[in-house]
């Protein structure tokens, strides 16, 4: 019974932060409002150079605690 709660929520998780990503500082961020917490993604135009990730941002007088780094954030 765990095992497909556990699993339920895996594919369910997506959809809670399938917002449009946004931009702050040259960085996109999948904001997920229950909890506050963003996680990086991937930028359209692709990162460039050295990027330093903050530990939070704000977005809408919101503040969020990045907490992760997306799977595919820094693919090529």
């Amino acid at each position: 019974m765990k095992k497909i709660l556990l699993l339920l929520v895996m594919i369910l998780l997506p959809m809670v932060a399938s917002e449009a990503a946004v931009e702050i500082d040259g960085i996109y961020y999948n904001l997920i409002s229950e909890g506050k917490i963003a996680e990086v993604t991937n930028n359209p135009d692709q990162y460039t150079g050295n990027v330093v990730i903050p530990e939070s941002v704000t977005y809408e007088d919101t503040n969020y605690g990045v907490t992760s780094i997306g799977l595919n954030a820094f693919n090529d």
